[in-house]
């Protein structure tokens, strides 16, 4: 079973102890990851700064018809524990930070998204798992719960405010999951993965066969965690000339759907019709299944790899 968050998860969160789950649990919550009973104030935790954090639900912005189950699974996948630990999340790409953002849950059956996101002015932000967590969970319960299945931001968290953290309805469609044999998913794997990929929402990045003008990245495209390499992603082109431009806010934002519905349960994943021509399509796999060579390294242990 999967879990994006696994690979960084001993990194915050130590020294659980028991948590209770809140009634009328759904059949979609497969995690076995615990839902804590969070009070329902977000200013009872101890050393966090929550008196600023505000609250917005807002059906236009955010979406409507939000199925609670779904939203309780995707805060299912959130590992957390009673530790107050102060850690630093902040931009992917401008340092190394416990979480790199933008930093998404999704539940199992693709509907329910949390998103962890900044303010454009700051770079990283000092917070804790619990407080992330209390922040999430009284989001879902006001807007989703309370309000009738209503998107919502929250907002004012870490140390300084700097962070917030939306809960938005999710379309998934195109993405199909299907069983293959020696599939050896790994937490670990993907979650490093999608934790380092880029997902700048500017520019639009041209992808397209090899040395022609304009191409900014090949097809295929393969992207793998570090060593070893057992979550494999690969963008392709309908056509062997294929050209169409997808950014890698889509590529990321994909990934995260295949990864929460697809590999979290031993499953290969697809999603076709990506790109502004709809042009491109992308698998989620197990990269040692499939065989992997030509690896180049690339920052923060990521690696872009070739075609075979």
């Amino acid at each position: 079973m999967f879990y994006v968050l696994a690979s960084i998860g001993a990194l915050l969160f130590i020294s659980c102890k028991a948590l209770a789950v809140p009634p009328n649990t759904s059949s979609l919550i497969t995690s076995p990851a615990p839902l804590i009973d969070i009070p329902s104030s977000t200013s009872t935790d101890p050393g966090s700064s929550l008196k600023d954090v505000k609250i917005q639900c807002r059906g236009p912005s955010f979406g409507t018809g939000l199925n609670y189950d779904s939203c309780r699974d995707a805060f299912a996948t959130f590992r957390y524990g009673s530790d107050n630990i102060p850690v630093l999340i902040g931009q992917r790409g401008t340092g190394t930070y416990a979480h790199n953002l933008p930093w998404r849950w999704i539940s199992g059956d693709g509907l329910c998204t949390f998103d962890v996101i900044k303010r454009s002015a700051v770079i990283a932000e000092e917070t804790t798992g619990i407080e992330v967590a209390r922040s999430a969970w009284n989001l879902m319960n006001k807007c989703v719960r309370d309000q009738g299945g209503i998107g919502g931001i929250i907002s004012g968290i870490g140390r300084t405010g700097g962070l917030s953290i939306l809960i938005r309805k999710h379309d998934p469609a195109n993405v199909v999951c299907w069983n293959a044999p020696k599939q050896y998913y790994g937490p670990e794997s993907c979650g490093h993965m999608l934790g380092h990929i880029k997902a700048d929402i500017a520019p639009l990045v041209t992808w397209g066969p090899r040395n022609v003008p304009g191409v900014d990245r090949e097809l295929p495209s393969t992207f793998g965690a570090a060593p070893p390499y057992n979550c494999q992603l690969r963008i392709m082109g309908i056509a062997p000339n294929t050209i169409d431009k997808m950014s890698y806010y889509d590529m990321w934002q994909t990934a995260s759907a295949l990864a929460g519905m697809c590999a979290r349960f031993g499953k290969t994943g697809t999603h076709r019709h990506l790109g502004t021509k709809r042009h491109l399509w992308m698998q989620l796999s197990d990269g040692r299944s499939a065989g992997i060579s030509k690896a180049t390294p690339m920052a923060n242990g990521t690696v872009v790899l070739g075609e075979r």
